[in-house]
């Protein structure tokens, strides 16, 4: 069964109908189906018949041209996305997708499915989603051979926290559950929002838990939440209608039951049909509405009747047939009668009411040659009819297996319920109903409505009164049936323009023009739009309309170009279905033969034996569609070229790939082979090679290159003259004091490695031997001279040189033996502080034979006394000796005292003097800057503070050799601040005195020249 329902959410008084006292509430707001935004899942179908063309469908109908997106995932939990657009409102978007990964999982086996892998009472994630610019209406349609229903979808900004189920019982054939044929009745929750906390409270026993205790559940957006009845307690017809649903945040609710029997009770019926809708929550629901019976099917069994139900809200429910009150309801509560006439059905609360067409099969049917099955339909209130409907009497396949065709629906029926004032301006297909043979229209005892029912054709018809009616279509086929309510002004129910499919084939392009949709109109019109076809050679179909679907096939002119052509579809309704089809041709080639006009490229060389030899093929796709290709070599197996690169290649449009053809024979002679790529339906010639081997007879070749510390050798090796066939193999026979390691590059040309000295204080030694693969050896070796000088003067302790007199100068003799086996040349002099020590200069650089022994001076000039007792005021520093990044260090320790000198003076008068500042405190703020001053520097500079006018004399000293160099001299400089630029360029690194003196006073100051 398939249906399409629009639902009127609603909240009204009694309408006023003749022969009862009631009135109408005409403030009660309504909300309609439109919306933006919209989630829902699809609850279980079962199916059995033909379940791998069973499928589920969205469709998606505006009042104005929108964009939006199709979003879906199921139980692989990835998104799913497509995006949509409403151009034109007369067309309605629909999408299509397989039932298996989407449609929940019940208990039961339906369609091979595990029952093991079911998805009952656990949050999944088994949903779609629908946003659009503009207002939209949903519908959704679970279609399976013979078991089909449909639902509108509710927008989210329409649905509500709290809800009771209207579904129908479940059906359990004998006496205990069977996962092939049991259907439960079952309804499931999508969550519109994260942290949604849902309370349910089951009116049966439900399948996972066996209990009717509450369920508690939290869901976040997008989640859904199946429950279904569960069947092995007493005759297995639980029924979940009556369920109260709580949450916290909006929820869309789907109810129904997977494949219905009705009525359940009379075990005498034997087909049945899934039916589903969603269902409003109780904020929405109505108070009153019509009930009309259906027209009896073709040869449907007379056993049983039509029903309907009417669901409560709340305590003290009271149900009102017809104006007589026939019970009261308690919340939950639900009131079932058959429907044999038509019913005004009112009450004091808020109700919810669905007609059920019944079960048409019976076990005394010998064949399934009846008409009929069942279908569940909300039944809206009188007051939300509307004055004109456009509608279809849908057609569909019921069954198809490629050979044998069966139409879905035989019989169209339309019933129109009208005030009785409208009967005679109300029309179908512009003529009014009284004019129509069949059944006339009848009044409905104790109102003013009257209703008819009307057999109509296969299409798209029109309802119009001068008054609001309501209609309820319906049709009826072979163990199946549809129905869907004008509750709200129906453009057409053909919301599907036909549908333009197909695929690449060797020939071109086979396609199918197909509208069998239920509802569809069939195709009238086929065509090409002149002018859009481009490389095509032919456009040929088979086609006398109206046809539900057309075949047809394009053909290239070219069939190494892509080709274009727009085809058109129009069916019944005057829907038009227009699609701009890309032909795809063997659009891959070779880089080189797309810049050479299509040539073959030609390789031929020479080349030693063992030598690997690649060449380059790009490949390119400069078509419009992804193709796959296999590239080929014409010898096969047996030729000596091997290809790299993967067996089999997708290449997305105006993608290139690199291939190497490659050949690393090891017997001389001449070798040819050519390259072709397949696409499963023809080849096309990329390349030949020509290739002729000899024997190498060079040399691999070694070169160094060595790190600035010296320290590290880093080898290259190569093999890679054009006559050379590439290297076999490198070695380090030998590496004394040596780490050594592979670098990039890796190859057959070429290969690197770094030989790296491990103890830097000795010598170290490598030998590597180079071998090609035509066996031609080169053995190179080399040694890296480490630091090798000692001295007992280094031995990591702090030499104290204890007090020396302020104003001298006393040097320290440091001792540098060579033990090594090369010479080793010193021309690195550094200070850690730069105190108050020094190197001479004059000595370096420093040449030290193997085995020989030189002395060094280290001197120290103090110029202030240092009280003892301060440790911390000790003048310390450490002197490096070495060569590029290696150093010896010696550390000092030292401290200036008191300069005592004792004479005899007059008189016999022992004269003691001493000196104990060399400052005199005369010249202050003394600075060098910047310090230590680099070597070979300008911008070095000298400055001071006078504090009284004096002669001022400036000059500095070399300690060890004593040179002095005098910067300049003022007779009477004024008292100020001075500034002095010095050019020291000529001064070598190292340390000197720089010496300030007034006509009493003298400043001595320590500084450093360095590299």
């Amino acid at each position: 069964m398939t249906k399409l329902i629009r639902i009127a959410l609603y909240f009204v008084s009694l309408i006023a109908l003749t022969g009862y006292c009631a009135s109408v509430n005409m403030n009660a707001q309504e909300k309609d189906s439109r919306g933006k935004d919209f989630w829902f899942t699809f609850i279980p179908n079962l199916h059995v018949n033909n379940p791998s063309t069973d499928s589920l469908f969205v469709y998606i109908a505006a009042a104005e041209p929108t964009n939006g997106t199709l979003r879906y995932k199921g139980r692989n939990g990835t998104w799913q996305s497509i995006q949509f657009s409403i151009s034109n409102p007369a067309q309605v978007f629909s999408h299509k997708v397989h039932w298996l990964p989407y449609e929940l999982q019940g208990e039961n086996v339906s369609g091979g499915q595990s029952a093991s892998n079911n998805q009952v009472e656990i949050p999944v994630e088994n949903v779609f989603h629908v946003t659009s610019d503009k207002e939209v209406t949903v519908y959704a349609l679970n279609q399976g051979s013979t078991t089909s229903d449909a639902f509108l979808v509710l927008p989210t900004d329409a649905l509500g926290k709290d809800h009771y189920v209207l579904s129908y019982n479940s059906d359990r054939p004998g006496n205990v559950f069977s996962q092939n044929s049991s259907t439960p009745s079952e309804f499931a929750i999508v969550a519109t929002e994260d942290n949604t906390d849902i309370t349910i409270f089951p009116s049966a026993p439900t399948s996972r838990i066996a209990s009717t205790a509450p369920i508690i559940t939290n869901l976040n957006q997008g989640e859904s939440f199946l429950v279904q009845a569960e069947m092995n307690i007493a005759d297995g017809s639980g029924d979940m209608t009556g369920t109260r649903i709580q949450a916290t945040k909006p929820i869309g609710l789907f109810a129904g039951q997977q494949r219905a029997r009705i009525p359940i009770k009379n075990d005498e019926l034997t087909s049945r049909d899934h039916i589903v809708e969603q269902i409003p929550s109780v904020d929405t629901w109505g108070r009153t509405a019509i009930v009309i019976p259906f027209p009896k099917p073709y040869n449907a069994t007379n056993i049983s009747q039509d029903i309907y139900r009417v669901l409560a809200a709340y305590d003290s429910t009271e149900i009102m047939i017809n104006g007589i009150k026939t019970t009261t309801l308690s919340k939950g509560g639900i009131y079932q009668s058959v429907l044999t006439t038509p019913q005004v059905i009112s009450s004091n609360k808020s109700i919810l009411i669905a007609q059920y067409k019944k079960t048409s099969g019976s076990q005394n049917s010998s064949t399934t040659d009846y008409n009929g099955d069942p279908f569940m339909m909300i039944v809206p209130p009188s007051d939300q009819f509307q004055d004109n409907y456009r509608f279809v009497s849908v057609q569909a396949v019921n069954f198809s297996n490629g050979f044998l065709f069966e139409q879905g629906y035989e019989e169209q029926w339309i019933t129109v319920v009208m005030p009785n004032s409208a009967v005679a301006s109300t029309k179908l297909d512009g003529q009014l109903i009284g004019t129509f043979p069949g059944f006339g229209v009848t009044a409905i005892p104790g109102t003013n409505y009257s209703y008819i029912w009307l057999r109509v054709i296969d299409g798209v018809h029109s309802v119009t009164s001068d008054e609001r009616v309501g209609i309820y279509v319906y049709g009826y086929g072979r163990a199946n049936s549809y129905g869907y309510v004008g509750g709200m002004s129906f453009r057409s129910f053909d919301f599907n323009p036909p549908q333009i499919t197909g695929k690449q084939d060797c020939s071109g392009y086979q396609g199918m023009i197909y509208d069998t949709v239920a509802g569809d109109s069939r195709i009238v019109q086929v065509m090409e739009e002149p002018g859009t076809a481009k490389n095509i050679k032919s456009f040929t179909y088979n086609f006398t309309p109206p046809q539900d679907s057309v075949m047809f096939k394009i053909a290239l002119q070219d069939p190494f170009q892509d080709g274009m052509i727009t085809v058109s579809a129009l069916d019944s309704v005057q829907q038009k279905t227009t699609v701009q089809i890309g032909v795809k041709g063997f659009t891959v080639s070779s880089s080189y033969k797309l810049a050479h006009n299509d040539s073959v490229q030609e390789f031929s060389e020479k080349t030693p034996v063992g030598k690997k030899i690649c060449y380059d093929i790009t490949l390119e796709n400069y078509g419009s569609f992804d193709q796959v290709i296999i590239p080929t070599l014409k010898k096969g197996t047996g030729s000596s070229f091997t290809i790299v690169g993967p067996p089999t290649l997708t290449l997305k449009p105006k993608q290139t790939f690199t291939y190497q053809i490659c050949n690393n024979t090891t017997i001389e002679g001449s070798y040819v082979d050519s390259l072709f790529i397949d696409n499963a339906c023809s080849e096309r010639a990329i390349a030949t090679f020509s290739l002729t081997a000899y024997v190498d007879k060079e040399l691999p070749i070694v070169t160094t290159k060595i790190d600035s510390c010296g320290t590290c050798h880093v080898l290259i090796i190569a093999d890679s003259g054009a006559t050379d066939g590439g290297l076999m193999q490198v070695l380090v026979s030998t590496a004394t004091n040596v780490q050594w390691q592979n670098l990039a590059p890796q190859t057959d040309a070429v290969r690197a490695l770094s030989m790296c000295v491990q103890d830097v204080y000795k010598d170290a030694f490598y030998r590597v031997i180079a071998e090609d693969k035509n066996g031609n050896v080169t053995i190179y070796s080399d040694t890296i001279p480490g630091f090798t000088i000692t001295s007992s003067s280094s031995n990591g302790s702090v030499k104290k040189l204890g007090g020396k007199p302020i104003g001298t100068l006393y040097c320290d003799t440091i001792t540098l033996v060579n033990s090594g086996l090369y010479e080793q040349v010193i021309n690195e002099v550094r200070l850690s502080k730069n105190t108050k020590y020094s190197v001479p200069r004059s000595n370096f650089p420093l040449k030290i034979p193997p085995g020989s022994t030189v002395n060094v001076l280290a001197c120290y000039a103090p110029t202030d006394i240092i009280d003892t007792l301060y440790d911390i005021k000790r003048d310390r520093d450490t002197i490096f000796l070495g060569r590029n990044c290696v150093s010896l260090p010696f550390s000092y320790e030292a401290f200036g005292v008191e300069d005592t000198l004792i004479a005899n003076g007059k008189c016999d008068v022992t004269v003691k003097s001493s000196i104990i500042d060399l400052s005199l405190k005369r010249i202050s703020q003394i600075g060098i800057a910047p310090h230590p001053i680099t070597h070979g520097s300008m911008q070095s500079q000298l400055s001071f503070f006078m504090n009284a006018q004096s002669r001022l004399s400036i000059h500095i000293i070399e300690p060890i050799t004593g040179k002095r160099e005098h910067l300049f001299t003022l007779p009477s400089a004024p008292i100020g601040e001075y500034d002095v630029g010095m050019d020291l360029q000529s001064w070598s690194p190292g340390s000197y005195i720089m010496v300030i003196e007034s006509d009493n006073e003298r400043e001595i100051i320590p500084f450093l020249i360095a590299d």
